[in-house]
């Protein structure tokens, strides 16, 4: 699905209305919209009264519609405004006449009892906030900043109209503090800044009022940023035939572990088995073998004499060898820091032309970024912003505080996809797009997770060999996986293996939540 960005928004709108869509009935959409989403949540909370804090913009005309309906299901509503009555125009003037028809008490801003919105928003059952809108750059300021730190002090239902005032729409930052909304009612599309944090955190529940717009509206728009669903999901899986047997579902080839690490060997190679491949081979040093055989007997062993405990440029030749064979491979989780492993890594990287899946230890081996740009077949490279920044030369904070261009940048400069992991993993795609992930939670942030998304997408690449379908689908379902384990053991205690095993039930309620959504259209 879309997700647009303040600039793209505002375009989205502007193209509507000159298609033809009157102004005044998509302000009436979204305001109606906002205010259904939160009576039906929140009824008894109604009946202690609703505040409506509304700017002088169309996110503040949205809330004035609402305040109309809040008052039309005979409800006491009040409505702040933050401008004075004169400055309004077009829509926004007419709303406030409707209002002020149907006697809804509006304090302007310059009516001189702005002041005694302190203990009204202390007072209320239900707040919405309608100040800003989608439109914000940078902190906010004036009368605006003060009502969002009472809003936040309030015990009241706190509802957003389109995004909490303080986040920025195209990057969800939130530079000086925003609304902590508990649930979001954004129009048409969610917003980039909806998905990444901090914006993510201040959003609560996320719903999408659909304003009716056709698709014409986003050819000039041409969006570049996206988020998955289960639908969208089901529809990219690899088909499961019938009459498949094990070579028609992908052999993924594994190189990874090493005499301290054999741990993310068995996990990579686990999870690749878990996303559907039907032979997972694992190349690991001989020493660590014996351990993996009892753990997992499904796994074909390749066990390799390395060097000071890890794979090294002495098993190119074996290893290129069972590559030939292998339609996927994953190559770095635990395979270790030293020289063998750094020779074998780059020696692999010139040699292979398979479907690769580059972690951990494989991308921290690089010797230069042009081997990765270099690379003959289709390459996901999947680093944390640890590994992003030591690959650019960045601190991890730079990384993160940057991520939309650092990953689309990456992605496009060394023509390889790109999964940029953290709260807000990223997909980034060599044309430009970027995928956002929503699924996943704090408990994931646990050793092996990584190592279990990259056997997971190995497996996936295995049997689609496109690299786009497999770098969306892989967070995806590896955050499903684990929400799934943060129901039933919270984040405290919540480990790889938890994420490992829930990934055949991530599939399955992909396809399931699918079928349930196509019954309700029919």
């Amino acid at each position: 699905m879309i997700l647009l960005t303040g600039e793209e928004m505002a375009r989205a709108d502007k193209k509507a209305i000159d298609m033809g869509m009157p102004e005044l009935i998509l302000m009436e959409t979204a305001g109606r919209s906002t205010a259904a989403g939160t009576y039906s949540r929140w009824q008894d909370r109604a009946e202690e009264g609703i505040v409506v804090i509304s700017g002088g913009g169309n996110n503040g005309g949205d809330g004035l519609v609402a305040a109309r309906y809040f008052d039309s299901w005979g409800l006491d509503v009040k409505v702040i405004l933050l401008t004075s009555p004169e400055n309004l125009e077009g829509v926004n003037r007419e709303n406030y006449r409707m209002c002020r028809l149907q006697n809804i008490e509006i304090i302007p801003e310059n009516s001189g009892k702005i002041d005694a919105a302190e203990d009204m928003i202390a007072e209320a059952g239900i707040i919405v906030d309608a100040m800003l809108g989608t439109g914000l750059k940078g902190a906010v300021r004036g009368k605006a900043a003060e009502m969002v730190e009472l809003v936040n002090k309030a015990g009241a239902a706190r509802i957003a109209v389109d995004i909490p005032t303080g986040v920025e729409a195209g990057t969800g930052r939130a530079p000086g503090g925003a609304v902590k909304a508990d649930l979001t009612v954004t129009m048409q599309d969610a917003k980039v800044g909806h998905l990444l944090y901090p914006g993510r955190s201040f959003c609560g529940e996320l719903t999408v009022s659909d304003l009716g717009f056709p698709d014409e509206v986003y050819d000039e728009i041409e969006p570049q940023h996206f988020r998955l669903v289960d639908e969208e999901v089901s529809s990219l899986l690899p088909p499961r035939p019938e009459t498949g047997h094990k070579g028609t579902f992908g052999e993924v080839l594994v190189a990874a572990g090493s005499r301290n690490m054999p741990g993310a060997a068995l996990l990579t190679a686990k999870a690749a088995l878990a996303g559907g491949a039907g032979v997972v081979r694992l190349a690991l040093p001989e020493e660590s073998a014996a351990a993996i055989t009892s753990a997992a007997p499904e796994i074909v062993l390749i066990p390799l004499a390395g060097e000071e405990g890890e794979l090294s440029s002495s098993n190119l030749e074996k290893l290129i060898g069972y590559a030939d064979s292998a339609d996927a491979m994953a190559l770095g989780p635990g395979l270790g820091s030293g020289e063998p492993a750094a020779e074998l890594v780059n020696g692999l990287l010139k040699e292979l032309d398979l479907p690769l899946v580059l972690d951990a230890d494989g991308i921290n081996n690089l010797s230069e970024l042009a081997l990765a740009a270099g690379y003959s077949g289709e390459l996901i490279m999947t680093p944390h912003p640890g590994e992003m920044g030591r690959l650019l030369e960045m601190s991890p904070q730079q990384v993160v505080e940057n991520k939309l261009d650092v990953a689309r940048e990456f992605s496009r400069e060394q023509d390889c996809e790109l999964i940029l992991k953290g709260a807000d993993t990223l997909s980034a795609l060599t044309e430009g797009e970027v995928f956002i992930n929503p699924t996943g939670n704090q408990g994931m942030a646990t050793a092996g997770s990584g190592d279990v998304l990259t056997g997971l997408t190995a497996g996936l690449l295995a049997q689609t060999q496109n690299s786009e379908i497999s770098a969306c689908l892989a967070p995806y379902l590896h955050g499903r996986a684990g929400d799934m384990a943060l129901e039933e053991k919270g984040s405290y205690s919540l480990t790889a293996g938890d994420i490992l095993d829930r990934l055949g039930a991530a599939f399955s309620s992909v396809s399931k939540n699918a079928v349930r959504q196509e019954d309700k259209r029919e």
